[in-house]
């Protein structure tokens, strides 16, 4: 029984049961150990499905289900029933599924009338009768004939056994299995009339039925069949493919199997394998594992251009010449030519599968055909290639959207492919590349999912300083870099992955989060699973806290190295409010100093102690560091009192020699003030250096000449420059020289009424730490967005529209 809202819900027992608008539809009582059907079950009137299966039922009641006229589906398979009477599916009227898999009644068990009340039933299911029950030379049961309805029909597949004309009653009947696969099959003989009296037949399953020999023309009167499988039928051999093609051309056949049918040797098919495939409208062949070692160019022609899908999966192909003429397939949308496994396929011999296939698609004659018109998808994974280094390509006309090239040996990509503006869906993983050429992925700017994972591409993302390997892919959703030893990320690695949803950087040795977050818009999730991350700074933290809320981004941060000490107690505190967002977060681990760890699911509590900690062991060092700089303070001023004379004296010989200064008067007119901490001189350079072959001037601390006062020189040049261009970092805000340019640039703009200050961001910085040093600085670029330069390049032609822009106001 269970209880809902308004109501109590009843159920069966021993069953779980589904419920809707306070009803019980669905009864699931299989593996229960049930012997019986529970004698209740009457009582549920509004049941839909009922799933008795997988229990020892050995006997129904006449009657048993008498009343459940809502019934539709009802699955009594694998259980222990012996026959089956005329009268146990009374009342029945609108089921619509019949299931009595694997029982054991055999034909002789199965009245005549058993099934007269299920007059509305489409798909009934009697396959794996028990098997010593098999009778060779029986009739298929014509009980199943009073399923005026049948649309499906799937049984255990007798040899000898036939279909009598009888059968032509069910007009309804589409799809026949008698697959081996399912149940049990051993017709060892298709023969002429075999099916005759199933004419209505859409969908033919004789996969796994130990098939020797097939008339010829066995399927030739089924007009309507669609779907024909012979696959697992190892007796059969390509040899019997003619008889079983022939004359199909009298059908409507669109898909033929012939899977693992042929298994005893290495196999060429020749070209008149097919020939009866030529005038049929079939769609889709599949040819796999039959240890075909070749496949004549002829064969192509002689399949039919309605062709739409090709598999040649898990064979042995040491030639493939009969790609180059696929193209002759005009509608052919898929070719799946994956698992090539064997030795012989290599690309040292002439001529390998794969070999002609690059050559085929490779060149640069646009208008020279090599794919199939419509072929989208290609699926060339585990072939074994051992390929050290795949050249640059052009691949035109095409519409391909998906390439899969997984699990190929494929070292090094040395060039662009060209041409794949349709590209959706890429797979490089698991080929262990070493190295991507930048331009690779330049012309798929269509990419959705992108899969790089496990190959060791590391240090070509490391030492993509340009940013260009991923800077076309602007519509990207999907991109997998796990496992690839990647150790950093440059910061603008992504920076045009406005559309990324996923991104997956498991099972690498990252230990920060040191890429641009700001601009995966979209991101939605991120796996930074076994890695080597200690900590976020409050800048990403700040980014993420934004993300979350905006995204609901959710991150997978498991088996990394958190560090808990006095430097991130915050950390911890951020953890704790936003764990929802982590997955499994309550298996996160941080580790202290001493080695130890413990699990983040604590976050709260230790953030607590450890701020406790963190405060007294502050107080301990602030007082030692007071009473060392007291000491030192007592030192020089004993050291002055004592040293009075020496003192005069060196003060009178300094005066003599050393004259104040005077404000240097630069005549020199300047357009560029360059304003810079010391470690951004590198940079500074660049653009001075840009900007006078420009014939901009330029100024800045570097230009005073040895001897001259720096700051009364800085300010002259100041006072001679149109612009200021400051390089802000984190240095640049400890410099109070720097920081007194910045102002003087404000007032200069205040008084000259114009906008004069050129902001350039070079690095990320502390926005806390920022306000509490400089509130002017800080409210100043609050309101000016500083710009963040992608490249070197795009900084160079950044300044120097802006200063061009500022000289013509």
């Amino acid at each position: 029984m269970i209880i809902t809202a308004g109501q109590v819900c009843m159920c069966p027992g021993k069953c779980s049961c589904g419920y809707r608008d306070n009803r019980t539809y669905r009864a699931n009582c299989s593996y229960e150990g049930l012997t019986h059907v529970p004698t209740d079950i009457r009582n549920y009137k509004e049941l839909k499905f009922i799933l008795l299966n997988n229990n020892h039922i050995s006997a129904l009641e006449n009657g048993q289900f008498n009343g459940l006229h809502e019934l539709n589906y009802l699955d009594l398979s694998n259980n222990h029933l012996e026959e089956l009477s005329s009268e146990m599916f009374i009342g029945m009227i609108n089921l619509k599924t019949l299931k009595l898999n694997y029982n054991r009644m055999s034909m002789g068990k199965i009245y005549e009338n058993a099934f007269k009340f299920l007059e509305n039933v489409q798909v009934f299911e009697m396959y794996g009768i028990y098997k010593d029950f098999l009778v060779e030379d029986s009739s298929y049961p014509v009980s199943v004939l009073n399923l005026k309805k049948v649309t499906t029909l799937k049984l255990d597949g007798q040899n000898h056994s036939s279909f009598d004309k009888a059968f032509m009653q069910l007009k309804n009947l589409q799809i026949l299995s008698l697959s081996g696969i399912n149940g049990y099959c051993t017709i060892n003989r298709i023969r002429e009339d075999h099916f005759v009296n199933c004419p209505y037949l859409v969908i033919l399953d004789l996969s796994l039925c130990e098939i020797y020999s097939i008339d010829a023309g066995a399927f030739s009167k089924l007009e309507k069949l669609e779907d024909l499988n012979l696959s697992f039928n190892h007796h059969l051999e390509m040899t019997g493919v003619k008889n079983a093609t022939l004359n199909l051309k009298r059908t409507n056949i669109k898909a033929l199997k012939l899977k693992y049918i042929h298994r005893k040797h290495q196999i060429i098919i020749e070209k008149d394998a097919f020939t009866e495939l030529k005038n049929t409208s079939l769609e889709m062949l599949y040819l796999d594992q039959n240890k075909i070692a070749r496949m004549e160019q002829d064969v192509i022609y002689t399949l039919p251009k309605t062709m739409k899908f090709l598999s040649v999966r898990d064979n042995r192909f040491t030639n493939g010449k009969f790609v180059k003429v696929l193209y002759k397939l005009e509608n052919l949308e898929s070719f799946d030519c994956s698992f090539q496994l064997q030795s012989t396929l290599s690309h040292g011999e002439s001529p390998s599968f794969i070999s002609v296939f690059f050559q085929s698609i490779a060149s640069e004659k646009k208008d020279e055909p090599k794919f199939p018109p419509k072929l989208r998808h290609i699926y060339a994974s585990h072939m074994n290639l051992h390929y050290s280094l795949i050249p640059s390509a052009s691949l035109y006309n095409n519409c391909l959207e998906t390439l899969d090239f997984s699990s190929n040996k494929f070292e090094t990509f040395g060039g662009e492919w060209k041409g794949l503006h349709s590209l959706k869906l890429f797979n490089l993983s698991s080929n262990g590349v070493r190295f991507i050429h930048p331009d690779f992925f330049n012309d798929m700017k269509n990419l959705s999912v992108l899969l790089l994972n496990d190959n060791h591409i590391g240090k070509t993302i490391a030492t993509d300083t340009q940013f260009k390997i991923f800077s076309s892919q602007v519509n990207l959703k999907y991109l997998d870099l796990s496992h690839n030893e990647i150790k950093e990320l440059p910061k603008f690695i992504f920076s045009n992955l406005g559309n990324l949803e996923q991104l997956l950087l498991k099972d690498n040795v990252l230990t920060a989060l040191d890429f641009h977050l700001q601009d995966l818009y979209k991101i939605k999730f991120i796996d930074f699973q076994n890695n080597s991350i200690f900590e976020f700074s409050d800048i990403q933290r700040d980014i993420l806290s934004k993300l979350f809320r905006t995204n609901n981004l959710t991150i997978n941060l498991e088996n990394n190295k958190l560090k808990c000490d006095c430097q991130n107690p915050d950390f911890l505190k951020w953890f704790n409010e936003n764990h929802i967002h982590f997955v499994n977060f309550y298996n996160y681990k941080c580790k202290f100093k001493n080695g130890s760890y413990v699990f983040l699911n604590r976050a709260s509590e230790l953030f607590f102690e450890l701020s406790n900690s963190c405060k007294s062991l502050q107080i301990t060092v602030y007082s030692v560091i007071g009473c060392l700089l007291f000491t030192l303070l007592l030192s020089i001023i004993a050291i002055i009192y004592y040293n009075k004379g020496k003192r005069k004296h060196i003060i009178s010989l300094f005066s003599r020699h050393v004259q104040p200064y005077e404000v240097l008067d630069h005549d020199e007119k300047y357009v560029v003030y360059l304003s810079y901490s010391d470690r951004s001189s590198e940079v500074v350079s660049r653009v001075e250096e840009h900007l006078e072959k420009k014939d901009i001037s330029c100024f800045g601390k570097h230009k005073i000449e040895y001897g001259e006062p720096e700051v009364p020189g800085l300010t002259a040049g100041l006072g001679q420059s149109d612009c200021i261009v400051c390089f802000l970092t984190q240095d640049y805000l400890d410099d109070g020289l720097c920081v007194q340019e910045f102002r003087s640039g404000i007032h200069k703009g205040y008084e000259t009424g114009r906008q004069i200050l050129i902001l350039i961001l070079l690095e990320d910085i502390d926005e806390t730490n920022l306000l509490i040093q400089n509130e002017e600085f800080y409210r100043y670029v609050l309101k000016n967005t500083p710009y963040t330069p992608r490249s070197g390049e795009d900084l160079l032609s950044y300044v120097e529209n802006q200063v061009r822009e500022i000289q013509s106001l």
